[in-house]
């Protein structure tokens, strides 16, 4: 399959942030209390590879 170049300049391909936002960790884990999924504290270190070791 090939694409028209005229059209894969037009084409605006999506980035993404290899990041997790340490508040889309703390909601996940908040709703995962409130839902009865787990127990206990759970950090965003617990849950997010820094990508060093310990």
């Amino acid at each position: 399959m090939t694409i028209d170049p005229a059209v894969a300049q037009k084409v605006t391909l999506p980035t993404f942030s290899p990041e997790i936002p340490k508040t889309s960790v703390e909601a996940f884990v908040e709703a995962a209390h409130d839902h009865g999924l787990v127990d206990g504290d759970i950090s965003y270190d617990d849950l997010v590879w820094s990508g060093t070791a310990g």
